[in-house]
């Protein structure tokens, strides 16, 4: 498995900048801390969590949603063992959705490589739980304009961590209130979750996706 040293993706004049320039973040209750306007985290013992949505906010009539995630885990202990069960996403009246099929995505829906660009284009905010641990590559639902394979296991040793982007369909009540990502896995005491909103994008934001 390819292993990477992990790029900080905000100096702390960077951050500065951003919380000078923008907006403060609200004050949102239910949810996880939040790192960012759409960037949320838990963490459990050895495990951290990280839950991007800003994807899924240009998706709100799309049949699957986007969620991008990364998962650290830190210090001595026993790996975990991730594979397309490990994750399902509940929406705000308690419907719980496993993760989607990988052909049914690929067949239909059209948005993936849309969502790529954004992705890209908008990398995903970590605290620094993340900067001491080396990247593991992690591709459930890889880029079909890319060469890289599809995994439907990923083991997560102490020390590593990983970022993807992970499809669920639309859950039964849909993507507004108080949404929560689940992590079930072996080497996992309790299921790990991360709960956090899609927020409804600008219309720049509507635009650009």
């Amino acid at each position: 498995m390819k292993v990477h040293r992990p790029l900080r993706l905000l100096t702390t004049s960077l951050i500065v900048a951003t919380l000078a320039a923008g907006p403060l973040l609200a004050v949102e209750t239910g949810v996880s801390p939040k790192l960012g306007l759409s960037t949320y985290a838990d963490r459990e013992g050895r495990l951290s969590l990280v839950v991007d949505s800003y994807a899924a906010s240009l998706r709100d009539g799309e049949a699957y949603v986007p969620v991008r995630i990364a998962l650290g885990l830190v210090g001595k202990g026993k790996a975990i063992r991730l594979d397309v069960e490990s994750f399902t996403l509940t929406d705000h009246n308690g419907n719980e959705v496993p993760l989607a099929g990988y052909d049914a995505v690929q067949r239909d829906y059209a948005k993936r490589l849309a969502d790529d660009a954004i992705m890209r284009q908008r990398p995903m905010m970590l605290d620094s739980r993340f900067d001491a641990l080396d990247r593991i590559d992690s591709q459930f639902f890889p880029s079909p304009a890319g060469r890289g394979t599809r995994v439907t296991r990923v083991e997560l040793a102490s020390g590593t961590w990983l970022q993807d982007v992970l499809y669920f369909p639309r859950p039964p009540a849909g993507t507004h209130g108080v949404m929560t990502l689940t992590i079930r896995a072996r080497g996992i005491d309790a299921p790990m979750k991360v709960k956090f909103r899609i927020h409804p994008p600008t219309e720049g934001e509507q635009l650009q996706g």
